[in-house]
């Protein structure tokens, strides 16, 4: 690996609508901002127009032009199912993902569940960074059988991230309660 002051690094971030992954995704996105990197940002709902002030372009169309070359930038998927289902993989990206580390990018992939991360992302990612999702339990045990850390994460998140009030209107839990555990 090239010696720089960059991470280089690969954050997944999941979990349901509302629960703060937009605030997450801005915080490492300014963080890696901070540092140098130029933002090259997906962003279906243009949530990040004080960041990335661009058009929204079509996917092959961004690829091409933005996510191909770049090289000292952060890249952030907001949508990133549409780059990398679990029903195939396209190899351009994900050579780029696993390049991305000689070309100083740090990249951010946001899912909005757990059982739509591939495996073979989950397998690069550096950090993974979980919200409260709406997945099934058997079906993530059984998917991440053997990952005990993301078993476990997902566990805890399920449990202390709540979705309830009490009667009075005091939250039961932290409806934006999140764990982060490396992957490496």
């Amino acid at each position: 690996m090239a010696s720089n002051n960059f991470d280089n690094k690969l954050y997944i971030i999941c979990g349901s609508k509302g629960r703060g992954k937009t605030t997450m995704c801005t915080k490492v996105l300014t963080n890696s901002i901070n540092k140098g990197l130029r933002p090259i940002i997906y962003d279906v709902r243009r949530d990040y127009l004080k960041q990335y002030n661009k058009p929204f372009l079509p996917k092959k169309e961004f690829m091409e032009k933005e996510i191909l070359p770049a090289k000292k930038s952060v890249i952030l998927l907001e949508e990133s199912t549409i780059f990398f289902p679990n029903t195939s993989k396209d190899s351009v990206l994900y050579d780029k993902i696993i390049a991305m580390r000689y070309d100083e990018n740090d990249i951010i992939l946001v899912y909005h569940s757990l059982r739509s991360i591939p495996s073979y992302i989950l397998e690069q990612g550096d950090f993974l960074i979980l919200f409260k999702t709406s997945d099934n339990y058997a079906y993530i045990n059984s998917k991440f059988r053997g990952n005990d850390d993301v078993l476990e994460c997902f566990e805890s998140v399920q449990e202390k991230a709540g979705d309830d009030t009490n009667k009075k209107g005091d939250k039961i839990n932290d409806f934006n309660y999140k764990e982060i555990i490396s992957l490496l």
